[in-house]
């Protein structure tokens, strides 16, 4: 039987946490700063947990599902 691979997106888009939470970082960060307020640039770099439905299928993605 193969292997299973992971999905590669997901590795790049995601960091899981040591307690098993999955975290994501939000779009719209990488340009256009200088119109942004300073609360919206700092908020950008911040990493978001995802809702558990969401998780469960990005979870499959990491492992070969």
């Amino acid at each position: 039987m193969p292997k299973l691979k992971t999905r590669k997106a997901a590795v790049k888009r995601v960091r899981v946490t040591r307690t098993g939470k999955l975290l994501h970082a939000k779009g719209a960060a990488g340009h256009l700063k200088n119109k942004k307020s300073y609360r919206a640039r700092k908020a950008g770099k911040k990493m978001f947990a995802l809702p558990g439905g969401f998780a469960c299928k990005v979870r499959a993605m990491l492992r070969g599902g």
